[in-house]
């Protein structure tokens, strides 16, 4: 009786379906990401009680350029209002090349297989002063590129590094413009992002004007 029962069992069994990887790609342009990810998640959304993961290996030596990828990608499915539990992103570790991939998991089958990874962005010692990052207020967002707010990022940076140090140049075509562009830019670093002035030399902000 408990021979029959067992393999009553095992001829009832079946195997979970498993999540479809859909798409896989290095360092696209703005529209081709917009594009994939629209692809993507139209599929995503056909298919009821479906889940979007996405994977994204880091690239080493880019420590900034991991985590942009990774604020863009999450600021597409808030730039979308894609419900929360319809998504997710997996970061794994680093290697030679920066690789995103577009998993679609079924309802009731198993994850992918990804081996989740812990990003940082600590910067060796005896890292020489380098751009951390250029733009106009404070952000990329040029056409159809996604948002990323790259002062925040500065902040994790300076979150990770606590002996770092840092300056702002900002380009201005008067005094009068550099001066209110100063005072907003420092009141923007302490309030909004809780960034305290660690200036790497006195003077902090900078001006440059033409």
């Amino acid at each position: 009786m408990i021979l029959l029962l067992a393999l009553g069992f095992g001829a009832n069994s079946q195997e979970l379906p498993k999540a479809v990887l859909v798409d896989e790609l290095g360092n696209p342009d703005c529209e081709v990401l917009w594009a994939k990810l629209d692809s993507f998640m139209h599929q995503v959304q056909v298919a009821p009680e479906s889940v979007a993961i996405v994977e994204i290996s880091g690239k080493t030596n880019e420590l900034f350029g991991n985590f942009y990828w990774d604020n863009m990608i999450r600021g597409y499915f808030a730039t979308r209002n894609i419900p929360q539990e319809r998504w997710s992103i997996r970061r794994t570790g680093l290697g030679n090349e920066r690789v995103v991939r577009f998993w679609l998991k079924p309802a009731d089958s198993s994850p992918p297989d990804i081996e989740v990874a812990e990003w940082t962005m600590i910067y060796p010692l005896g890292t020489k002063p380098f751009l951390f990052t250029t733009g106009d207020s404070y952000s990329v967002e040029i056409g159809v590129c996604l948002y990323v707010d790259e002062i925040a990022l500065l902040a994790k940076a300076l979150e990770f590094n606590t002996a770092a140090r840092f300056n702002v140049v900002l380009i201005a075509r008067t005094d009068r413009e550099y001066l209110r562009r100063k005072q907003k830019t420092l009141k923007d670093l302490v309030h909004n992002y809780s960034i305290s002035p660690r200036w790497h030399n006195k003077a902090g902000v900078f001006g440059n004007c033409w």
